[in-house]
């Protein structure tokens, strides 16, 4: 199913309507050839592209964290005096910017909690590939995904 969407235009008093876009939820979400991964959530839904297939568990575990790890981040990186603890009027004076600048206040000062999370994810993702090369650490790993699923399945019971 696709859907065509129409603009108004109106020339000599004569109004008609000029097709301006096309959109097939077929088309969008179609993919390319490869492996891929997508993590669904309350609200969100991302897809991963190419994923190597030896790590699409550990890739899963990180995607289906990170935002989690993106409000810890974000909560976390709230600004702060370095100076603890401050004077009466320093403590007026942070509030005040932190109500002139409302949720700004995180933006001016710092990246976004997700684009950290998403970094740390990525970095994360880099020296664990790397360390699965070792036989030691890829049993380790294949342990550590038994009791994170018997955990998963804990969980839900």
């Amino acid at each position: 199913m696709s859907d065509l969407y129409k603009r108004e235009v109106s020339k000599n008093d004569k109004v008609r309507y000029v097709p301006v876009a096309h959109y097939s939820e077929e088309s969008m979400s179609s993919y390319p050839y490869g492996t891929h991964l997508v993590v669904c959530r309350a609200g969100s839904t991302r897809r991963i592209y190419n994923v190597d297939v030896d790590y699409a568990p550990l890739i899963a575990a990180m995607h289906h964290c990170i935002d989690d790890m993106a409000t810890a981040v974000y909560e976390a990186s709230q600004a702060k005096s370095k100076k603890t603890p401050v004077t009466p009027e320093q403590k007026e004076a942070w509030e005040n910017l932190k109500k002139a600048y409302g949720d700004e206040l995180f933006s001016i000062m710092y990246p976004s909690a997700h684009d950290v999370a998403k970094a740390g994810i990525e970095a994360l993702y880099d020296v664990i590939k790397n360390r699965m090369e070792v036989p030691a650490v890829k049993a380790a790993y294949e342990n550590f995904m038994l009791i994170f699923n018997l955990m998963a399945d804990y969980e839900r019971s």
